[in-house]
């Protein structure tokens, strides 16, 4: 399987995202699956797709899944008879989750990032260019009032988890960022795939210090 995702919900329960196998539930530290969450044609109850882009699990124990070209499913408890609500945005590759200070849900889109309604119901915002240099967000981090966005083709940028505008005086990263971490409103760690390879170390300007990894 092509795992895409993991997201830890205790230090009992891992959840595994893959590229058509849906979503494995995996006992710690034992490894065992305990169930295999998959699309059942019809069945309004189960995910929309086995194709898994990102997953996210948040304080009040809901696991949120982000599909290929098929928006937002979530639960809204962990129990065993999981039921699944669709959310908004529908139709769009959802490559990241995450939750806001005030509890609404951060959806990172090839199409832009989407604030959403702390349920997921309702779009209360759009991000995209260009306040972004590029609509496909790849990853994004939440520390404090701030969002690190990292795009695809136009760097990591940073934006205000209030209002959803960038941050006056930071100026993007222009290399694609995979995967974003923030340890602090000052400190973030940013994995590049730039030719050069490097992991940047970012201050609020995001003057980097860049690192070189070795093959």
């Amino acid at each position: 399987n092509v795992v895409t995702s993991l997201s830890r919900h205790n230090d009992s329960t891992l959840f595994v995202g893959t590229d058509g196998e849906g979503v494995y539930e995996i006992g710690l530290p034992s490894g065992k699956v305990r169930r295999q969450l998959v699309h059942h044609p019809g069945v309004v109850s189960s995910l929309r797709s086995n194709q898994i882009y990102s997953l996210f699990t948040d304080r009040e124990n809901r696991l949120w899944v982000g599909h290929y070209q098929r928006g937002v499913d979530h639960t809204e408890t962990m129990s065993p008879g999981i039921l699944l609500t669709v959310v908004n945005p529908d139709d769009k590759a959802v490559r990241t989750i995450n939750i806001l200070p005030d509890r609404n849900i951060l959806v990172g889109t090839r199409l832009g990032m989407y604030f959403l309604s702390p349920g997921g119901s309702n779009v209360l915002k759009k991000v995209s260019r260009p306040v972004l240099r590029s609509n496909m967000v790849i990853s994004a981090t939440v520390t404090g009032d701030t969002i690190y966005v990292g795009t695809y083709g136009g760097g990591l940028s940073m934006l205000s988890a209030t209002t959803g505008n960038l941050i006056e005086g930071s100026n993007p990263l222009p290399a694609d960022m995979n995967s974003v971490y923030a340890r602090s409103r000052l400190r973030a760690l940013c994995g590049s795939a730039h030719p050069t390879d490097f992991f940047a170390r970012c201050t609020d300007s995001f003057r980097a210090s860049h690192r070189k990894t070795r093959r």
